[in-house]
């Protein structure tokens, strides 16, 4: 898996390189208000940590309301750094920075989807400091958008998915594989959730992005069934370094 996902990157920073903005249409754009929410919970301002150093992986230009003392924006597509105090091209799936060096970690947008997960949370756990936290997000090889496909609820599967008005070939995982390589990583998940819960069932009934994604207000309710829960979309996982 891991050489055929690097040989994408050129295409991957392509793709957001052409892109006014990552979060393109309405599923997206719910998508990104998501993301902010867990985010400014779990790491944002008032936090109960003050952070000094953070390290946003893939980070798409994107604070998430993170406050710190120095906050780097790596990314692979420039043009989305453009302006961007503390900015550094790079791939996430091998840091160009010393061991021990953050914090915390933050890689959401689903930035594992376009590269090889092992490695990416393997090269944050070496750029943590011991007690550092993983804030990581991804997109779920069982979400209800992919049932019946062969690939569902598989480790990783590399699968076509919609990206606004393209098609695109993402990697998606399960939540026990990433689990497993966090703890291989010396990892302890300290908290998770899901989100898009009802809203990959309703796109697989209908076909319609616009129309799903508007079922996303429903995560809170639809979170807690027992079978539509496990069909989300989408997961954050807060993960501290332990060893």
């Amino acid at each position: 898996m891991c050489a055929e996902a690097r040989a994408d990157i050129n295409s991957i920073r392509d793709q957001y390189n052409n892109l006014n903005g990552c979060w393109v249409d309405s599923w997206h754009r719910k998508t990104y208000h998501r993301i902010r929410r867990y985010v400014r919970r779990y790491a944002g301002n008032g936090h109960s940590r003050d952070w000094q150093t953070v390290l946003n992986q893939g980070s798409g230009g994107n604070s998430y309301d993170i406050s710190a003392a120095c906050h780097i924006h790596l990314d692979l597509a420039n043009n989305s750094l453009h302006g961007v105090n503390g900015a550094v091209l790079g791939n996430t799936e091998k840091l160009p920075f010393q061991d021990q060096s953050f914090d915390m970690c933050v890689c959401v947008g689903s930035v594992i989807n376009y590269c090889d997960a092992a490695a990416v949370i393997e090269e944050s756990a070496r750029a943590l400091k011991p007690g550092g936290l993983l804030l990581l997000e991804f997109e779920r090889s069982e979400s209800a958008e992919y049932w019946g496909r062969e690939g569902y609820g598989a480790s990783q599967s590399r699968m076509l998915t919609r990206y606004g008005k393209r098609e695109v070939t993402l990697w998606f995982y399960s939540e026990p594989y990433i689990i497993s390589i966090l703890e291989a990583n010396g990892f302890v998940v300290k908290k998770r959730a899901r989100f898009h819960v009802l809203s990959p069932l309703v796109y697989r009934l209908t076909g319609s992005e616009r129309l799903s994604s508007h079922f996303a207000e429903f995560d809170f309710f639809a979170k807690r069934l027992p079978l539509v829960g496990r069909l989300s979309t989408n997961a954050i996982m807060l993960a501290e370094k332990v060893e």
